[in-house]
């Protein structure tokens, strides 16, 4: 798991539409056009990809209750993830 943790000088705050914990922008364009946070914006990825059909590695599996655990260490709202979490126990 990478960190992210360096946000755009200036930029506004804005609330995850996903854990709504307010969050701002990364520079890299992808989750803030669309509102997420860094993790949720990870954690949709590996959602969509077992929504598709794929089966998570193990690494991507570690990365999935990696990221949830710090959602949950930063106080945001992680139920939005219980599927993915479950199926990444599988």
């Amino acid at each position: 798991m990478t960190v992210r943790n360096r946000f755009v000088r200036g930029s506004g705050l804005y609330q995850c539409r996903c854990c709504g914990r307010k969050t701002r922008s990364t520079g890299n364009g992808d989750n803030e056009h669309i509102q997420l946070c860094v993790d949720c914006y990870d954690l949709a990825g590996y959602d969509n990809a077992v929504q598709n059909g794929e089966a998570l590695t193990a690494s991507e599996k570690s990365d999935v209750h990696n990221l949830v655990a710090h959602l949950v260490t930063l106080g945001a709202d992680v139920s939005n993830w219980k599927s993915l979490v479950e199926n990444a126990k599988a």
